[in-house]
């Protein structure tokens, strides 16, 4: 069994102060490590000294990754590897986009589609226009045999409002057209 050696980088924006490459942060001025504290969210945070009377409070995650891994400007989020937001070895930690770390959230199992948002989804689906929205119903016109793969697109051969067909369609209004929903 091999120890790791721990390596101390000083913080650039706030002097005094180092992060090691175990995940934790030290302060010269004190010679000690810092307590941390959790967030809402479960990361871990410590409170920097950055002026007379004077703290700011970061994440941990965040300064270990500036200390230790060079980032580009597009990587703004930084991901814990295993899912553990307790775990801030540098080993742990990778720069990301937001898109890339909600991702990697689901992947692993830490964020799950609720309800609310399950249905955010679903409503997306259906303001997609044309035939590109999936939950867009095929119309057929009874008199021609003609099959439309949206309302609007039938509403425009027929010189109407696509708000007008749509409520034919749904019964608010008389049909007066030979259009309706063509169930297959």
């Amino acid at each position: 069994m091999t120890v790791e050696e721990i390596i101390f980088k000083e913080i650039n924006e706030y002097k005094g102060y180092f992060a090691t490459n175990d995940g934790r942060i030290y302060s010269a001025k004190t010679d000690k490590f810092l307590k941390m504290s959790k967030d809402k969210q479960g990361y871990l945070r410590v409170g920097l000294s950055v002026g007379y009377y004077k703290s700011k409070t970061i994440k941990v995650q965040r300064l270990i990754a500036e200390a230790f891994i060079p980032s580009d400007d597009k990587s703004l989020d930084v991901n814990h590897i295993d899912g553990n937001k307790e775990n801030n070895s540098v080993a742990n930690l990778e720069w990301c986009t937001r898109s890339e770390n909600c991702k990697h959230a689901f992947s692993i199992g830490l964020s799950k589609i609720g309800d609310r948002h399950r249905k955010i989804l679903r409503d997306a689906g259906r303001m997609r226009t044309g035939e590109n929205n999936r939950m867009a119903r095929k119309v057929i016109n009874n008199d021609t045999g003609k099959i439309y793969p949206t309302v609007t697109s039938a509403a425009k051969d027929m010189g109407l409002k696509y708000s007008t067909l749509a409520a034919m369609l749904c019964g608010q209004n008389p049909n007066k057209t030979s259009i309706i929903y063509y169930e297959k």
